[in-house]
């Protein structure tokens, strides 16, 4: 996943039924895992714990170029 101009990149892997996501840019590298959040609708949502303990939001939502990764105020393209 990529964000406009390759400013934000992010892989993304399955672990069982969480993910881990590995962000990296310029300036910082870092890795969480994200759980999905318990929502039965059929949407792609997961959610982690932020250093403070605030739930932080990852979704996924499907484009007309495949799925967009958003997480805090990125929003990510699948490349």
């Amino acid at each position: 996943y990529e964000s406009y101009r390759g400013i934000q990149r992010a892989s993304v892997t399955r672990e069982g039924a969480r993910i881990a996501v590995e962000l990296d840019n310029a300036l910082e590298s870092r890795s969480f895992e994200a759980s999905p959040d318990g929502a039965d609708d059929g949407t792609y949502r997961y959610e982690t714990v932020a250093p403070d303990g605030a739930r932080v939001p990852v979704r996924f939502v499907e484009t007309d170029g495949g799925l967009d990764l958003f997480y805090r105020r990125w929003r990510l393209h699948a490349v």
